[in-house]
């Protein structure tokens, strides 16, 4: 029996403690071209997506896509009552250090760079009404159609947020991940570039995995 050639896409497990060195491996893995799926709404790492985007950001040889959907930030209050209510609301249901997405904010105002491009299948709409680059690149899919169409795309990274078992070694997706599964399931059915997953590597239950892993 001939043993399968390794895959030249896999990477071996990172335990990476610092933003700016999970940045520096996912360039060196993409190749300075990264096309990034991140959970829909909640789930997404918002500390680390902000240190790609800003790295991307800064180097015009970089080329970066986000495949995502519902890219949530925190509503901001303008005067008066609205202000008086909103303030103390957001302060306590996210925190005074929550992270907004800077791509997002980006893109609300139509300032992402050349560089750097994001689709989602969900967004919010009356948030987006007035940006051309998010009613430009929304793409209308059937949810259970969401995992092959960002498969054909050619992802080559996927990041999910996670949380580690007090006192233990499983971690546990934090939300939305559904399509996580199905993805990579899809990724393997086209035979496209092996995802490098810095988060977590993902099982077929219940959301939990051990902290062992390499490769899908």
């Amino acid at each position: 029996m001939v043993a399968p050639a390794p895959n030249p896409w896999s990477m071996p497990t990172q335990f990476l403690t610092r933003l700016e060195d999970a940045v520096a491996a996912l360039l060196a893995h993409g190749k300075n071209d990264i096309r990034l799926a991140a959970p829909l709404g909640l789930g997404k790492p918002h500390r680390l997506l902000n240190a790609i985007y800003q790295r991307v950001a800064a180097g015009s040889d970089i080329k970066l896509q986000i495949f995502t959907a519902l890219s949530l930030t925190p509503p901001t209050a303008h005067a008066g009552l609205e202000k008086r209510f909103l303030d103390p609301f957001v302060a306590r249901h996210f925190g005074a250090d929550f992270p907004r997405l800077d791509y997002a904010q980006a893109q609300q105002h139509d300032a992402l760079p050349a560089n750097i491009h994001v689709e989602e299948f969900y967004l919010q709409s009356g948030l987006l009404l007035g940006s051309m680059q998010a009613q430009q690149s929304y793409s209308s899919l059937n949810y259970t159609h969401v995992a092959a169409a960002v498969a054909a795309r050619g992802v080559n990274a996927l990041v999910q947020r996670v949380a580690r078992e007090p006192g233990g070694t499983r971690l546990s997706l934090s939300c939305n991940p559904d399509l996580t599964f199905d993805l990579l399931d899809e990724i393997g059915a086209f035979h496209f570039i092996e995802p490098g997953l810095w988060e977590v590597k993902l099982c077929r239950r219940r959301g939990r995995v051990g902290d062992n892993f390499s490769s899908c």
